[in-house]
């Protein structure tokens, strides 16, 4: 991956564990833009981000997780969060 796109896959991932709002990434072009693309997911909600207490085994989690520490215990997937 590029250096931007490892830059913008941070400040992505840093903004969702902080609860900081994420204004949506443009999709780049398929196969050259992969690891970007994944940002553009995570900014548009398109991977569960999951909140709770404890530590979750990641092979009980989506490929498409992200895990934080927290209460109350959701998971939060495309604009609408559920209890776990």
């Amino acid at each position: 991956p590029s250096a931007v796109s490892m830059a913008e896959t941070g400040l992505v991932r840093a903004a969702l564990l902080t609860g900081s709002e994420t204004s949506p990434a443009e999709y780049r072009r398929p196969y050259q833009s992969d690891f970007y693309n994944m940002c553009a997911m995570m900014s548009r909600g398109l991977f569960h981000l999951i909140t709770s207490r404890h530590q979750i085994p990641w092979s009980d989690l989506p490929a498409n997780a992200i895990q934080r520490r927290g209460e109350p215990e959701t998971d939060c997937y495309n604009g609408v969060c559920s209890r776990l």
